[in-house]
């Protein structure tokens, strides 16, 4: 489930990316007509466009593989899985992935699928018992 907080990140990340290159655009812009100024009169030069595109290109990969980088390393992030019987009270602790858990199973860092009867509650806790208060 992607957060609000996560998407307003990814948005705020789009439009940064949208007023760098605009801010690099126009500087470009402006010290090229600068520049023609104090030369001599020449034709007049072309935006280089093809350089624009590779570097939005560039970017776009730069940011695109830090971005899924971000994730997959949040998805590979261990965790400490307590499967809660409600009739019974009794308590199965697991280590599972973020990525490998899903609504009523997850699978464990050791291999097994672990699916949960409908009595069952699943917690998932961020760091494991020793070190909570």
């Amino acid at each position: 489930m992607v957060t609000y907080a996560a998407m307003f990140r990814e948005l705020l990340v789009t439009v940064a990316v949208a007023a760098i290159v605009y801010a690099v655009v126009r500087a470009r812009t402006r010290a090229a007509a600068v520049g023609r100024q104090q030369r001599s009169p020449r034709p007049a030069e072309v935006f280089p466009w093809r350089q624009a595109a590779w570097t939005f290109v560039a970017l776009t990969l730069l940011i695109g593989t830090a971005i899924g980088y971000h994730q997959w390393r949040a998805r590979q992030e261990v965790l400490l899985v307590r499967v809660v019987n409600g009739a019974t009270g009794e308590v199965a602790t697991y280590r599972a992935r973020r990525g490998a858990i899903r609504a009523r199973a997850f699978e464990t860092v050791d291999g097994r699928i672990v699916t949960l009867a409908e009595t069952e509650r699943l917690e998932v806790l961020d760091r494991p018992l020793e070190e909570r208060p």
